[in-house]
């Protein structure tokens, strides 16, 4: 069935009344127009939003925690007080810190060898102590493979070294951390490592991630004006 056009009546100055024919779908596609306009603006707001939410969390996320991963080379030897019990083994895994008033709290830590596991244990209640050439390394730790299952992992003899800025270390090496019971006693392990920093995103490109998941999640549909 064909589409009645709908009749209006334009009055011009001299009072003569001139028929105006317009469509019903006319109307209907200025109507879809307006919707579309909203349907843009609201996209946008919600994209404008996650943008910046992002930005203000980038460099809270880039600032807080660092990871650090341990690099070949890096062993762990059991060992009853200077004794070692058996073979040298290779250290893989990693560990975060987080800047605490001019040292470093321990966030995580996870080693593994073919023999041995070492955690952070929780609460940690030691930390890594940096200085202007030096670094100390401190952590209560889980551990299984060893004599004991708990203990403290430090460096009692030998401090580390770094490179890059002190706030923020690119390079940490350590060449003797020991591992005793939390009590005290004899050492039950000795571990020399380097690790460096794994680089986190940086804030544009977190926001420009954000940016590229808003703009799959909520296209944006460009409609110009029919003529």
């Amino acid at each position: 069935m064909a589409r009645q056009p709908v009749r209006r009546v334009a009055t011009h100055a001299l009072g003569e009344q001139t028929p105006l024919l317009v469509s019903s779908t006319a109307i209907l596609s200025r109507h879809c127009y307006r919707i579309r306009i909203a349907t843009t603006k609201i996209q946008m707001k919600k994209l404008i939003i996650t943008l910046a939410l992002l930005t203000a969390y980038a460099p809270l996320s880039n600032s807080q925690v660092i990871t650090y991963t341990l690099l070949p080379g890096s062993t762990i030897t059991p060992m009853i007080g200077p004794t070692p019990t058996g073979p040298t083994e290779s250290l893989t895994g990693t560990f975060q810190l987080i800047a605490d008033s001019g040292e470093f709290d321990d966030v995580s830590l996870d080693f593994s060898s073919t023999s041995f596991q070492i955690t952070l244990q929780q609460p940690n209640e030691l930390g890594t102590g940096i200085g202007p050439s030096w670094v100390s390394f401190g952590a209560d730790v889980d551990m299984t493979g060893l004599s004991i299952t708990t203990g403290q992992m430090d460096c009692p003899f030998v401090s580390g070294t770094y490179t890059g800025p002190i706030t923020a270390p690119d390079y940490l090496t350590f060449p003797d951390i020991r591992i005793s019971p939390e009590t005290g006693g004899n050492f039950v392990a000795q571990l020399t490592f380097s690790a460096q920093q794994v680089p986190e995103p940086s804030s544009a490109l977190l926001v420009l991630s954000g940016a590229v998941f808003c703009m799959r999640r909520f296209p944006l549909h460009w409609h110009g004006r029919n003529a």
